[in-house]
């Protein structure tokens, strides 16, 4: 470092921070309230404007319209009116002007001090002014002249100038000021400070605005319908309270983050007697929104606002009193409807009112193991397999074999039903949307793997039958063979194997017919012929099954092999009539 003259430090009176209002903690709701109390803010500066939302306990938190400006100390606020009383809150600063640059490029060659500049900042924003300091014919430094003020979006810093090359600096915000530049690089051959200026983003790389919320506004899930946002059981200051699971709030037309009375934004309580506890979730899907309590269905149709101030006004009417959603990621689109689950079963909506799709597999239903007894959350996906879409439903059951829970996927495209299950212990499946190509994602709170994309060589496979049976009591039926027919779908070609079971039932007849005849399972070997042939050409094998007496009997295939597709499963068998 011989040689080299360090620039003098640069000495600056320390200035009290120009910050304006960012939101409001309420510390205490207070009670009595029958309307929205005024909200009062005092302090050293100016322009502020806030909003109370009640809740029914009293002041569920503040909007804030205006966040005003010239604040050097936190404001006091104070809630007059409404009937009510004890509401206390506290605000929440946020500061709009740059503390520092640091030099991450120094360059090289310079023989002047460069001149810095800053472009960007957002709507209202006053600029920042810089200079750099040189050390040799490097920037060593860059001194910010004047902080700017109102700064709400990132800057961008170039350096130009000064007969030197290379140099650069990474710009450091506060929550919404630049804090420093950092000099990177430090260039070379420069023989004048070049300037530095900041555009809005970095490089190239692209840039973008962020509206936020106003505090106070949240819930348990969003939709978004007739261009507004609408959002379903908010979560209330203090926690230690239960929340109000009847509330809903909606944002103004054409925004997403101004929920302003002013601006035709709102807050809504359910007043019905369907809603138990709280709403689940809210979806649209024809042209209605719907509203999904945990034991109700609603819906919110001709949404209209008009008058100055903007007023927002829609109908809201009970379409189901008795039904509704108990788990909120069991809920997927499906077309033209919205399919959903809770404790006894799946449902869709269908023209405005709930069905039930899953008759099929109410025993499932009935032996389900939900997460009170140690069961996984129920969730749900949307997935597009060999063309065909269904609608997937993720949750855990007793095994009809082993009586042990396990998790398996309901898959159901509308008319058929199917138990899928999957490789690993998953814990959440969702959806991915490609163009009209849906692919489900499952992850185990570790990774993230698609389903129903990768063939599995180890997972097993069962294909089982439902029970046949005599249409008459004295008939009686002997089981002569089994036949398959399927074509091996693998990328290696690899064959199709497994091994069949039946399972019969029969009676024992106190006379000279059959009196063997009795319940019980047979192992079927099968003679399978080359499979090696490819899709879609199906093999044809079966075997013997010497005639095995029923009344009632099902079938079950299970199998490793990768990927096939069974064409057709049959047994053969010969009706005998008993005569006394």
């Amino acid at each position: 470092m011989a040689g080299l003259a360090l620039p003098p430090l640069v000495e600056r009176d320390c200035e009290p921070a120009i910050l304006r209002i960012a939101g409001v903690n309420i510390t205490n709701p207070g009670t009595g309230y029958t309307s929205a109390p005024s909200v009062l803010i005092t302090g050293t500066g100016s322009g502020a404007l806030a909003q109370a939302v009640l809740a029914p306990v009293g002041v569920a938190s503040v909007n804030v319209i205006d966040g005003g400006s010239g604040f050097t100390t936190t404001p006091l606020i104070t809630f007059k009116g409404g009937g009510g009383s004890g509401a206390t809150g506290v605000v929440l600063l946020s500061p709009t002007t740059i503390s520092a640059v640091n030099v991450t490029a120094g360059g090289s060659g310079y023989t002047s001090a460069p001149t810095v500049n800053f472009i960007g900042g957002g709507s209202g924003a006053t600029l920042p002014t810089a200079v750099a300091n040189l050390v040799g014919t490097s920037v060593g430094s860059i001194s910010i002249t004047d902080a700017g003020s109102n700064i709400t979006e990132a800057l961008q810093i170039t350096i130009t100038g000064g007969g030197g090359a290379g140099a650069g600096g990474t710009v450091l915000l506060t929550p919404t000021s630049i804090a420093s530049v950092t000099v990177s690089s430090t260039g070379q051959y420069y023989t004048t400070a070049p300037a530095v200026v900041i555009t809005a983003g970095a490089s190239s790389a692209a840039s973008a605005t962020v509206s936020l919320m106003p505090f106070g506004v949240s819930g348990s899930a969003m939709e978004t319908y007739l261009s507004r946002v609408w959002i379903v059981d908010p979560a209330v200051q203090p926690y230690s309270t239960i929340p109000p699971g009847n509330l809903w709030s909606f944002s103004a037309p054409g925004s997403i983050f101004d929920f302003a009375t002013s601006d035709g934004g709102g807050n809504s309580v359910n007043t019905d007697a369907f809603l138990q506890t709280r709403y689940v979730n809210v979806r649209q899907s024809s042209g209605y929104l719907y509203f999904f309590g945990n034991g109700s269905v609603s819906v919110v149709s001709n949404v209209s606002t008009s008058g100055t101030p903007t007023v927002t006004n829609y109908n809201y009417q009970n379409v189901d009193p008795q039904g509704g959603l108990s788990f909120r990621d069991s809920i997927q689109d499906y077309g033209k409807s919205i399919v959903l689950s809770n404790e006894m079963g799946i449902y869709a909506v269908y023209g405005g009112s709930l069905a039930n799709v899953s008759n099929k597999l109410t025993q499932l239903f009935t032996n389900a193991v939900y997460p009170a007894s140690g069961g996984v959350t129920p969730s749900s996906a949307t997935a597009t397999i060999y063309n065909i879409k269904y609608y997937v439903n993720y949750l855990t059951v007793r095994d009809p074999d082993t009586g042990l829970a396990r998790n398996v996927m309901l898959l159901f495209n509308e008319k058929e039903w199917t138990v899928a299950s999957q490789s690993g212990n998953l814990t959440f499946i969702g959806t991915q949307k490609i163009g009209s190509n849906y692919q489900a994602w499952g992850t185990d709170g570790n990774g993230l793997y698609p389903l129903f994309y990768t063939p599995s060589s180890t997972l097993p496979k069962r294909l089982e039958t439902k029970v046949y049976g005599a249409d008459k009591m004295f008939i009686q039926k002997q089981a002569l063979a089994v036949y398959m027919q399927a074509t091996d779908n693998s990328v290696a070609s690899s064959g199709v194997s497994g091994t069949f079971l039946l399972s019969v039932s029969g009676i024992a007849l106190q006379n000279f017919f059959q009196p063997s005849l009795q319940s019980g399972t047979y192992n079927v070997s099968l003679v399978q012929p080359d499979f090696q042939s490819p899709s879609p050409y199906y093999g044809f094998w079966g075997s013997s099954l010497e005639g095995v007496g029923f009344v009632m009997a099902g079938l079950r295939f299970s199998s490793t092999s990768p990927d096939f597709t069974v064409g057709h499963l049959l047994m053969g068998y010969a009706v005998v009539v008993a005569s006394y």
